[in-house]
């Protein structure tokens, strides 16, 4: 965002203090967008506002109502999907629909593991650490096997071998595979370790960093605008 915009933030429990008016609004911040996220709510907001995009995946698949997630789609200036799946799935046809990875990558510089020991990352490592020492702790490692995919994607620009699951309680939505395939280019099995391409990674994490720059420069273009119209 431009230095001097402010900002409102708002969540799923604040909709209601939400502003009759915004230049902008960014619906994300390159998480996965829950489907109880596509009520009414969130529909009036994005439609009264000047402009608005999207920084998102998608979670949980099969639970989201494709009518809304479409009447969504169409209010957008932009959608930066964070998968390519999600671009093949909603937004294929789309000219406002742009693929631009999983931006958190930009929050993991590369490193070398020095830790033999293996680490096994569960939903608790958040309450655990703080951010920074959570990706300093999970780049110690060698191998990793998380249910968690940031830390699964975190592990991928440090360790040597890596192997992850579905939360059991999870309802399965393929974030793991997409990411994945985003990476590297293909899937691996679930449970099972295999051998990180660091070059593969380092592509990837070079990729998204430009994506993330010409999301910058579109925020801009259209702040721009808002300003001459009115």
């Amino acid at each position: 965002l431009p230095g001097e915009a402010e900002v409102h933030h708002l969540t799923l429990r604040t909709l209601g203090e939400a502003r009759g008016d915004y230049d902008l609004v960014v619906l994300g911040t390159g998480n996965g967008l829950f489907p109880t996220l596509l009520g009414e709510e969130v529909l009036e907001i994005v439609s009264h506002a000047k402009a608005a995009i999207g920084i998102f995946g998608t979670h949980s698949r099969e639970l989201i109502a494709r009518p809304a997630f479409d009447r969504l789609i169409d209010r957008l200036d932009t959608w930066f999907a964070r998968y390519e799946d999600d671009v093949l799935m909603y937004g294929r046809g789309r000219r406002n629909v742009v693929h631009i990875g999983d931006w958190l990558i930009d929050q993991f510089p590369l490193a070398r593991a020095i830790n033999d020991e293996p680490l096994m990352i569960s939903d608790d490592v958040g309450q655990e650490f703080a951010l920074d020492r959570a990706i300093g702790t999970i780049q110690q490692h060698k191998q990793v096997y998380s249910t968690l995919p940031t830390a699964l994607l975190c592990a991928l620009t440090s360790a040597e071998l890596a192997a992850y699951a579905e939360p059991q309680r999870s309802v399965a939505g393929g974030q793991f595979r997409s990411m994945l395939i985003d990476i590297f280019g293909r899937a691996f099995p679930e449970q099972k370790f295999f051998m990180i391409d660091r070059d593969a990674v380092t592509r990837y994490k070079a990729r998204v960093h430009r994506n993330v720059g010409k999301v910058g420069t579109r925020i801009g273009a259209i702040l721009r605008d808002v300003a001459v119209a009115a």
